[in-house]
């Protein structure tokens, strides 16, 4: 897979980041090279999960709180990784 597929810097919103499949994605992403930005409206979950992932896979995994049904949460969060790392490539 990491031969077909190269993620290194890309940076990945992941909706529902501290849920089973959120997490998976987000693992997927870290093993080859991107930058799981994991979004969950449980906070210590997905701060949890991001952890874990940056310790397994040594990459810049961020744990976000965020209810994505309210629009300014959403713009809010937007606006933090941009700033913080100046795109995103993938959601």
């Amino acid at each position: 897979m990491m031969n077909l597929f190269n993620l290194e810097n890309r940076v990945a919103i992941i909706t529902g980041g501290a849920g089973l499949l959120g997490v998976k994605h987000a693992e997927a992403i870290a093993e080859i090279g991107g930058i799981p930005i994991m979004v969950d409206i449980n906070e210590e979950k997905v701060k949890s999960e991001a952890q874990i992932i940056r310790d397994t896979y040594n990459v810049r995994a961020i744990g976000i709180k965020c209810d994505i049904t309210k629009t300014e949460e959403v713009k809010n969060i937007l606006c933090k990784i941009i700033n913080d790392f100046g795109q995103v490539d993938i959601l």
